[in-house]
């Protein structure tokens, strides 16, 4: 027992003397769960001072954590030490990290200290990666960058991966119903309403805003999808009605043929025709037909005629 009691009081002396050296360099080395939300809570505030500190501290106590790496980088980079940010950002590749803002940075960082073609090389690996225009455009540190013609390529090649609709001519056969229009009503001669055809930033959705002078409105999404191979409409107004059509250009005209389900349980096969006319205008025609489409009746004959 006597052995038994000296070797606990042994252990438990050594114990406490290795906390006791351990303590003292966990501090210094800036590593554990308090120091990783500290240098969180500076990244977040952008306080890119005190962020780089407490990410430089995070790399010394975990020279494998790429995540401090990138911010430590990042930190550098927004404080303008262009040289000592691509020195941790080739540590946060080397750890595995890759994304938008390192390689846009980076890029940056080149184009900073003058190296145009590693700028360049940096920028077209961030764009293959689906970089934004929008993201390139107010990247301000690559302004050395704006007057080559590599730049706009780039640029271009950016917008068009972002925005894959402007490269399909499909996506554009809708085009001549875009606008601000007043709806009248062929048959009676009368204005109907008014509508707002509008596209989706990108251009591939089309969005139509209609109301009438009765106060039945409705909107219907346009777009051509790619792997139908077809337009489709889908509509909702503020009666409950829902309409499915798909279609396509026929000549010049937009035709769609759909089903109409109502609030109350009917349904409708109904079909319309966008034809654009040689003024401007465009004529809207709409049938409808509850047997199977063996007969139709006309549900409206309108005109688009543009808002001066």
């Amino acid at each position: 027992m006597s052995n038994h009691f000296q070797w606990l009081k042994s252990w438990l002396a050594a114990g406490i003397l290795l906390a006791l050296v351990a303590s003292p360099l966990a501090a210094q080395s800036g590593g554990g769960p308090a120091a990783v939300d500290a240098a969180a809570t500076a990244f977040t505030a952008e306080d890119w001072p005190k962020a780089e500190a407490a990410y430089l501290a995070l790399t010394v106590a975990e020279p494998g954590n790429g995540l401090a790496w990138f911010r430590l980088g990042f930190s550098r980079y927004r404080l303008g030490k262009y040289r000592e940010a691509l020195a941790a950002y080739e540590k946060a590749e080397a750890a595995g990290v890759r994304n938008m803002r390192l390689l846009s940075s980076t890029a940056g960082c080149w184009a900073q200290l003058g190296d145009t073609e590693r700028a360049f090389a940096k920028l077209s690996e961030a764009v293959d990666g689906g970089l934004s225009p929008t993201t390139i455009e107010a990247n301000r540190t690559l302004d050395p960058l704006r007057g080559d013609a590599r730049f706009a390529a780039l640029l271009a090649k950016a917008d068009l991966a972002n925005h894959p609709c402007k490269a399909e001519p499909q996506a554009k056969q809708f085009d001549f119903w875009l606008g601000e229009w007043e709806v009248y009503d062929n048959a009676h001669g009368t204005l109907s309403g008014s509508s707002r055809i509008e596209p989706l930033p990108g251009g591939c959705l089309i969005v139509e805003n209609y109301v009438n002078l009765a106060g039945y409105a409705g909107r219907s999404m346009n777009f051509w999808d790619p792997q139908l191979g077809k337009w489709r409409q889908i509509w909702v107004d503020n009666s409950g009605t829902i309409m499915w059509f798909e279609g396509g250009l026929e000549g010049s005209d937009m035709v769609f043929e759909g089903d109409q389900f109502a609030r109350n349980g009917d349904k409708q096969r109904t079909r319309m025709r966008f034809t654009p006319q040689p003024d401007g205008s465009v004529r809207q025609f709409i049938e409808g037909s509850t047997d199977g489409g063996k007969t139709w009746k006309v549900d409206f004959d309108g005109r688009y005629v543009r808002k001066p």
